[in-house]
Parts: structure tokens; sequence; C-alpha cells
């Protein structure tokens, strides 16, 4: 029965579309044939927790059909371009599929079991079109190439790196498989328990992160027709919603902690890469910065900013915001379109960032696992033994005294914790500063640090940076802040910058503000927006700030060879000159 209410869901999407055509922007969206030619879309509109989805949030501006049958008018707060945005280029869509562990052998029968259960459904959709009196170019229709995205490069890595890590063609196994469903799905399937599909779907398993992954409480589904009473809805607070299920992607930072569960780590959701799933070929994790990555992924929502806008006079935009960023637009609506949000994001990001990674260590700490080298910083062992080397030189010329030759926890969140922790007020910083401090002295104690020590001390931290994101998320950013936080990340002491991943968070974090500064009234200088165009220059600085972002885009191998080779070679002296130049200013 979901088959068929999948492909009804499809019929109505692109009926849907051939009506909305007249309305639609510029950038026209995929025509039906290219849809219906694309595994892909096929699979998820046949999800009946996305095609739910899909009736209000796809297709362009006009009326939605509701699951009554009814229409109802959307506005702002639904474009109808959020599902588009989402299916057609979104790495998560697909990140389950990606990973699937096949042989070399075995992706050619992949690619023909794929062809005729797509034919198959083509075939059925086709036929319920000319029913209704559609036509569609039966021509057009169809796999025109191999869909590099269902099988590739990485399917073989993954299939590799299960070998290593459990044996020759041990994940064939359903014992194997489950090794596999629960030391990798829970990041790239968003998967926790499931099961298998029967014959007739594109697919055996959900191919990768569906809406309920990021949009939903578990397994609470009160909200999902509640939420089409728009204006009752939208304007309910933040707590009644999430009390019905839905999880509060306006609160930023559990924006950011849902994303860095994955990107960083959570043991307790068992989402952590262990150093030796690097060894068996796990590409390494690299820094996060949340607004860039966000933006880069691409982005299906709209920012704070942006809603404001597209709102325009709206009689319910002022309550709404009131509603859900209370601290930041206080008793004054227009505070709204004056916060820089996209620099705000890249700080509570940062906090969140540092959280996730300190309660990786505290949970870790009790386990068999504190050794594991994973929690430790990558280049603290993996760079040149050089003598007279920049990392010597921190070392001797240190502020704080400690014992050389300990590895490190990662470095690449501490680039904007100064800047972030700053945003607390004096009193609170010092305090977080202190314990920062007091932190990084149980990693001397001994080799790889004591966990007990590192625990305590972890626990009361991560209290205070509780206390922290939620007096930063009531904090407006405005142009003065962004100013100056700008000026003091470019201010960031060389010693900071000696790995590839903190660099490349600094830079990160400049193009995110110096961009909103540029949309703003009044733009930077531009001999500074110049230096900051050379930050993203990698001939220059030997970074490449460009994510792999995008559906069609592979990590491995390409990317991922170029990309350790930069790390390999990296030296801070071109990036740390361009900083000080933006600092000076």
């Amino acid at each position: 029965m979901w088959i068929r209410n999948g492909w009804h869901a499809i019929l109505a999407i692109a009926i849907s579309g051939l009506l909305s055509n007249s309305n639609a922007e510029a950038q026209q969206p995929p025509t039906m044939e290219d849809r219906l030619s694309d595994p892909v879309y096929m699979t998820w509109v046949s999800e009946p927790a996305v095609s739910a989805c899909i009736q209000c949030h796809f297709d362009g501006p006009g009326d939605a059909v509701i699951a009554s049958g009814q229409s109802t008018q959307l506005n702002a707060f639904s474009r109808r371009q959020e599902m588009d945005a989402w299916v057609q280029r979104d790495k998560h869509t697909i990140a389950r599929r990606r990973v699937e562990p096949f042989t070399e052998s075995q992706l050619e029968t992949e690619l023909l079991e794929l062809y005729d259960r797509l034919q198959s459904r083509i075939d059925e959709v086709v036929s319920v079109y000319r029913s209704k009196g559609y036509r569609l170019d039966y021509d057009n229709i169809g796999l025109k190439e191999v869909p590099e995205e269902w099988v590739g490069t990485s399917n073989v890595l993954s299939r590799r790196i299960c070998d290593k890590l459990w044996g020759d063609n041990a994940v064939d196994t359903p014992e194997g498989y489950a090794k596999f469903r629960e030391a990798c799905l829970t990041c790239h399937g968003g998967v926790t328990e499931e099961t298998v599909r029967g014959e007739g779907v594109l697919s055996k398993h959900s191919i990768g992160i569906d809406c309920l992954f990021c949009h939903q409480e578990g397994n609470q589904t009160e909200w999902q027709k509640k939420h089409f009473d728009n204006e009752k809805w939208r304007l309910s607070s933040p707590a009644q919603k999430r009390a019905l299920g839905m999880s509060d992607m306006v609160n930023t930072a559990n924006q950011a902690s849902v994303c860095l569960d994955c990107h960083v780590g959570n043991r307790k959701r068992n989402m952590f890469v262990t150093h030796q799933m690097y060894a068996a070929g796990h590409p390494p994790l690299p820094s996060v910065e949340v607004q860039t990555f966000s933006k880069q992924m691409p982005q299906h929502w709209q920012t704070p900013s942006q809603l404001y806008e597209n709102l325009g006079q709206d009689p319910t935009r002022a309550k709404y915001f009131a509603i859900n960023y209370p601290g930041v637009v206080r008793a004054d609506a227009l505070r709204a379109e004056k916060t820089y949000w996209d620099t705000r994001k890249v700080f509570i990001g940062a906090i969140t960032a540092r959280k996730k990674a300190v309660q990786l260590m505290v949970d870790t700490a009790p386990t068999n696992d504190w050794g594991d080298y994973a929690l430790f910083d990558c280049a603290a062992c993996h760079h040149e033994l050089q003598a007279e080397s920049y990392r010597q030189q921190r070392y001797l010329t240190a502020t704080r005294e400690s014992v050389p030759g300990r590895p490190r926890p990662h470095e690449w969140q501490s680039v904007l914790l100064d800047v972030a922790y700053r945003l607390g007020g004096r009193n609170r910083y010092a305090e977080i500063a202190s314990l920062e401090s007091e932190l990084a002295k149980c990693f001397d104690e001994k080799p790889f640090g004591n966990p007990e020590s590192i625990a305590k001390v972890g626990t009361r931290l991560l209290a205070k940076l509780e206390d922290l994101t939620a007096t930063v998320q009531t904090r407006g950013v405005d142009e003065r802040l962004a100013r100056v936080a700008l000026k003091a990340i470019a201010g960031t002491d060389e010693a900071k910058l000696l790995t590839y991943d903190s660099a490349r968070q600094a830079v990160w974090a400049i193009n995110a503000i110096s961009s909103e500064l540029n949309r703003s009234n009044s733009p930077l200088d531009a001999e500074v927006q110049s230096t900051i165009e050379q930050l993203n220059d990698s001939d220059i600085t030997g970074l490449d700030t460009d994510l792999p972002s995008g559906r069609k885009q592979y990590i491995f191998p390409e990317h991922l060879q170029a990309e350790l080779a930069r790390r390999a070679t990296f030296r801070p002296d071109a990036l740390a000159d361009l900083l000080q130049t933006i600092a000076d200013k």
C-alpha cells in the first residue's frame, strides 16, 4: 500500500509542478522526465515520511495539497523549494547508499538490478499519467548514464574498510552487516534499527538521511498533522512544538548539535570514528565551521535574516521573532533586521563543537577506549619531524609550562573559542578560560592524559559551556561586534594555526563574517576584502576552503588524495601574514 501511495504522491507533485511553472523562479526545476529518471528522487518520493513532507515543501510557489485533499495557500515560511534543494543537491540524501559495502564485482549487478527496478516504477507512473490525460516524453525517461552517486568508488572503499575491520566478506553475513550498521550507519544512514523492505522497491534500505532524522524527536509524530495549521503552529512556542515531537531547528545550538553529533562525535548515540576505522581507510574528519558547512550543504532552509526579509509586511513577523528569539529581539522587532545571524551562528557553532569534543572525552574516560588515538589531534603524530620546526618553537615560546612529546587533543576548535567565550561576559570568560587551562594540564599528567582528571574537569567545563550557550543565544550580534570579531580572529596567534584544520577554521569564520558585513550597508574596505579573497587562494595559503558539497561530489578518491597532500605540506606563514594585514586595518 505504501508504494501505491508513494506513486500517487509523485503524480500530485508532478501535476503541481505543471500547474505552477508559470510562477516559477528564474531557475527552473528539473523536468518531470529528469525526475523520473533519477533513482534518488524516485526512491525518496516513495518513502512515506518524505512523501508527506513533499506535498507542501516542493516545486515552487502555489497551493499545497494536504493530506485531507484540500489546499492551503502557503506563504514565505514554506516556499515549496525546501525539498527540491534537499533531494536534488544534498549529499545527505544519498549518504547511506554511498557506503553500502560492495565489492567491485558487485557494482555491475547492483546497477542492473537498479535499472530493472527503476524501469518498472517508471512504467507504473507513466501509466497513471496517461489515465489522467497527461503526456510525458517516454523516450527521455530512464537511466541515461551510470548514476555515480548510486554506486561507485566510495562503496568499494567501504567494503575494504569492513573487510579490514571484521574479516574478508564478513559483512555479507547477517552478523557482519549488523556490525556495519552499528558502527557506520548511525551517522551515514541515520539508522538505529531498521527492517528490510520487500521486493518491488528501488532499495532494500533507506538510502540516506531523511527529513525526520533532523526534524522529529524520536518516534513522536503528533506534530505532523498539527503543523498544517500554518499560523497557529508558527506562533506556538518552541517548547510546545517539542512537546508534540518536532525538533527545534530554529534554535541555533540545537541545529549545530544535530550536525556535530556526526561531524565531531557522540558516544551515547554510538557516533564515534575510531582510530582503527581511520587505519582501515576512513577519510579523516575535517574541522567543522557550522555556518560554512550549512551554507555549502547546500542550505535548504531560510536563515533568520532571509525569513525576516521574505515575510515583509506579514503581521505575524514581529511576533514570530519575539517567540523564537526573545533575547535577541527583546522589545524591538527591528533588532531582528539588524542582527548578524550568520556571525552569531559561527560562534554558537564553535561553542557547540567544543561541547561535543569535551563530552566525547568525558564519555570515553571510563571506557576501554580512552587510549584511542582518534581522541587526539591527527597532526600531533602525523607530521614531519624537522629540527627547529614550528611545533618546537611553539613549545619553547609557550607561556604555559607543558610536557613535550605528549599528544594534544584536537586543536581546531580553539581558533574561535577565545572570541566565542568573551561573548558571555568578563567573569564567565575568566571561569571558562581557567577550566580550559586546567583541562590542558590533565593531558600533561601522563602520556595520552589522565582520563579520571579529564572527566572531572571536563564535566565542570561542560556545565559552564551550557550556561554560556544559553547566554550567547539571547545576545544580539550587531555590525560593530561582527567587525570586532573579524579583527580578533584575524589576530589569532600563529601558534594556533599550525594544523591545516585549525587554519581552515579561521578562514571559514572570516569568510562567513565578511560575507555578512558586505551584505550590509557598510561593507568592508576594498583592501581588506581583497586580502580575504587571497585567504581562499590555495596557491597562496595552501588551503582549500571549498567543501565537496552537492550530491554528485565525491570525497574519495580524487578530493581526498589532494586534501591529504595539502595537509602534509601546509605551512602557516603566508596565511599568518595575510591575517595580520586584516588585523592591522
